[in-house]
């Protein structure tokens, strides 16, 4: 299945969904890749026939609807709007997933019907009305803490303020999963590296509270079903993809070994080989 474009070496065929002059489009995106890979909306007939024409010409399996701003862009999705492709997408069987960052706006993405929602660990409150809303409808959250932290050094926050407000974060987390919130792992990559970035998620997760058979879980299974992928990939058994790794310590007990592989199987033939 295609992801979503973020740097020109990276094209995708289908477009995200936002604002005009919206995050990512009129923030960090070059104009190439803004008329490539962006939808920016102007009005419900006009995001509808976009996304028509993309399910037609690349058929893809989700659309990523961009909600926060970064504290950056000048305008932001009609929350109206926001509903009304969350609806498209679902009548057609695509998944949705909704870039939000603050308490305000992760509640209405979950209301919206997010089946994920984007960089949930940047939010700065975490009210009762949120809390129950995730509970009750049930997305799968993205904390992306990585991607918090690098934007507070890319912002040239001092250090004492990232460490407070990277604690408050966490301890978040911490509610959210003991409250029984559903959880997957991202990086937003390429801000975070590609391949090692899950690794530096996963070990930061461990500082919410999360045990390594909940990670393991949250990084195979959870992250298959939240893509629509549960019969494909995410465990083992007769009829999935074979695609493994094999390590040499028990990640139950060292989840850091999950970094140096002994094999690497894609599809049954193994690509890379340590021994």
């Amino acid at each position: 299945s295609t992801l979503f474009p973020y740097t020109t070496l990276f094209r995708s065929p289908y477009r995200l969904v936002t604002s005009p002059d919206g995050h990512p489009s009129g923030t960090i995106w070059t104009k190439e890749l803004r008329r490539e890979g962006a939808i920016e909306v102007t009005d419900s007939a006009m995001m509808i026939a976009a996304l028509e024409s993309d399910l037609h010409a690349f058929r893809p399996n989700g659309v990523k609807l961009i909600y926060g701003t970064i504290g950056r862009a000048p305008t932001r999705l009609d929350p109206h709007l926001l509903r009304i492709a969350a609806a498209w997408a679902h009548s057609k069987g695509l998944w949705v997933a909704i870039h939000a960052e603050t308490a305000e706006e992760v509640l209405t993405a979950a209301a919206a019907g997010a089946t994920t929602i984007e960089h949930v660990g940047s939010i700065e409150s975490l009210p009762d009305s949120l809390m129950a809303t995730i509970i009750a409808r049930k997305p799968w959250l993205d904390a992306t803490l990585g991607e918090w932290l690098k934007a507070m050094e890319l912002s040239r926050r001092d250090s004492a303020s990232i460490k407070t407000g990277f604690s408050e974060r966490v301890a978040r987390l911490g509610l959210l999963r003991s409250a029984g919130a559903r959880f997957i792992v991202g990086t937003d990559a390429p801000l975070l590296a590609y391949g090692g970035g899950v690794h530096d998620e996963l070990a930061l997760l461990r500082l919410a509270g999360f045990t390594p058979a909940e990670l393991l879980r949250i990084a195979t299974v959870n992250n298959a079903e939240a893509l629509g992928l549960a019969r494909e990939v995410g465990g083992m058994r007769v009829g999935y993809r074979a695609d493994l790794i094999l390590v040499e310590r028990n990640p139950l007990e060292d989840l850091e070994t999950l970094r140096t592989p002994v094999w690497v199987v894609r599809e049954g033939t193994v690509v890379r080989s340590e021994k």
